[in-house]
């Protein structure tokens, strides 16, 4: 596989991930990690995986540490908007 085929399996397995890395981050947030250890390593790999995208070397391995970093942080925003809209329900009435 070469050019625009490679391209597009890398970009569909990346956006794939992306979408089912947080089940995996949930299940090790709430059996191993807890929320807070888990979102400050969500950060950290993400912040390594755009480091490592300045090396063309590192490319593939750089995508691999977005997907799990953002499998361990997405996690907490779902989680804290579910929160502030169930908060927003309880103190307005519904009209």
């Amino acid at each position: 596989m070469k050019g625009h085929a490679l391209a597009s399996a890398i970009f569909g397995t990346y956006a794939a991930s992306v979408y089912l890395t947080p089940i995996l981050g949930g299940f090790l947030a709430d059996r191993f990690l807890g929320k807070r250890r888990t979102v400050l390593l969500g950060a950290v790999t993400m912040a390594t995986g755009h480091f490592l995208m300045a090396f063309e070397t590192s490319f593939l391995f750089a995508l691999l540490c977005l997907v799990v970093g953002s499998g361990l942080f997405i996690i907490y925003r779902e989680h804290r908007l579910g929160l502030e809209h169930r908060r927003a329900s309880e103190v307005s009435p519904p009209q």
